[in-house]
């Protein structure tokens, strides 16, 4: 096995096959998550045979379908960050991404931050509730932030109380 061919399979060890199904497009499967570093927003990064601090999401397109063309971005279908699985991943550009998030309601800047994307968001008792019982068995910030749907800094501070 070649150096590269373990970074390869080193990468694909640090993913849950077994992530949510995206609720608003269930027939794209369920997504692939990524179970190492995600930033606050749910992106996961990794450093990659010398690129340091790498979007998951693009090494994984990289993987499966060659390189990301310049100017081009990496978006989600299934609009989860830490989601990696290629199928669930498409090439745009800025325009196409800013149109994606609008439709979305993630909106940002000085029309206003909205929803579980803003820095104080608040979450409701039943997603406090959950992210604890997932806890309680064992589930990481970072699975249970994938699987309520909030960033991992948010769960960090519901688990410490803060929330």
């Amino acid at each position: 096995m070649t150096a590269t061919q373990i970074k390869i399979a080193k990468f694909w060890a640090r993913v849950d096959k077994d992530g949510p199904l995206p609720a608003h497009r269930p027939e794209l499967g369920q997504c692939w998550v990524w179970m190492g570093y995600t930033t606050d927003d749910g992106y996961g990064r990794i450093g990659f045979g010398g690129l340091a601090n790498r979007g998951t999401h693009r090494l994984s397109w990289a993987l499966e379908y060659g390189a990301v063309p310049d100017g081009q971005w990496v978006l989600h279908r299934c609009d989860n960050p830490a989601c990696v699985r290629p199928e669930h991943l498409f090439l745009g550009d800025a325009t196409d991404n800013n149109r994606a998030r609008q439709a979305k309601g993630r909106t940002r800047g000085w029309a206003g931050r909205t929803g579980r994307a803003h820095h104080a968001f608040r979450a409701t008792p039943a997603v406090v509730a959950e992210a604890r019982r997932l806890r309680s068995e064992g589930l990481t910030q970072i699975a249970i932030a994938s699987r309520v749907g909030i960033s991992r800094g948010h769960i960090s501070k519901i688990l410490l109380g803060a929330r």
